[in-house]
């Protein structure tokens, strides 16, 4: 009982992480990712706004920067990295974090320990399980920086819903989709046309909870999960959904 209570705790400081780190940034963000109901989901999306968001990072000021010495605007080059030899840097801080993939799945570890399965069974923590996550933990409350890049940028679908766009999302490479469950466009940003997005095909069905599911024109056929019920659907012929249980 105690490894299962000590889960429990290890849980709510992944929960507090994750929520920490979302503070850091606009409120537009912040409103928008607070509806996600897990927070590996919100380290995931903050990882499209923000690339950096899950990984470590030293932090330092130059103290003794010239004036004519510009700061590279696309990426850190050999040329810059030359000039930036001389300079006289002061450390501010470290800020280190979790990578998504990891938290993710330590969060899924976590969970397990802290439900019910359905027989009624609860599986036990071990100590080196509990133990890895901790040092994990350790690293992040050793952190004395909590930063954000805050690069993004604002659209409103069709629907009248607020869509946050990350870097991925403006470049293109990342579709955009509507978080209002009973819209759930899809669009894609066109890079060569800043500022302008096209939709993307697709078909919303009605999951049997009320709420829309997306299915693409290429997956009629594939089973989908309803993000407001978490059940695996299907499209029929009639245009309805079914709910397939999930495997075991």
């Amino acid at each position: 009982m105690q490894l299962v209570y000590a889960a429990l705790e290890i849980r709510f400081c992944m929960e507090a992480i994750a929520y920490r780190q979302l503070d850091s940034y606009g409120p537009e963000i912040k409103s928008r990712l607070m509806k996600e109901w897990s927070p590996s989901r919100i380290v995931r999306m903050l990882t499209l706004f923000d690339e950096d968001s899950d990984q470590s990072a030293q932090f330092s000021i130059a103290v003794n920067l010239p004036d004519d010495f510009e700061p590279p605007t696309d990426g850190i080059n050999p040329e810059w990295a030359e000039k930036a030899r001389d300079l006289e840097f002061v450390p501010v801080g470290n800020a280190n974090r979790i990578p998504w993939k990891k938290f993710s799945e330590a969060y899924a570890a976590i969970g397990s320990f802290v439900h019910l399965r359905r027989d009624g069974s609860r599986p036990a923590p071990t100590r080196k399980k509990l133990s890895t996550i901790l040092r994990m933990l350790d690293e992040v409350a050793d952190s004395t920086v909590i930063a954000a890049m805050n690069n993004y940028g604002t659209a409103t679908c069709s629907c009248g819903t607020l869509l946050v766009l990350g870097a991925k999302h403006q470049s293109g490479t990342e579709l955009i989709y509507c978080t209002n469950s009973m819209c759930k466009a899809v669009f894609q940003a066109d890079p060569e046309n800043p500022g302008t997005m096209k939709e993307i095909g697709q078909l919303l069905l009605t999951c049997p909870c009320g709420s829309k599911v997306l299915f693409k024109k290429e997956r009629m056929l594939a089973m989908e999960r309803c993000s407001s019920c978490n059940s695996s659907v299907r499209a029929l012929i009639n245009s309805k959904l079914s709910v397939v249980p999930d495997a075991y």
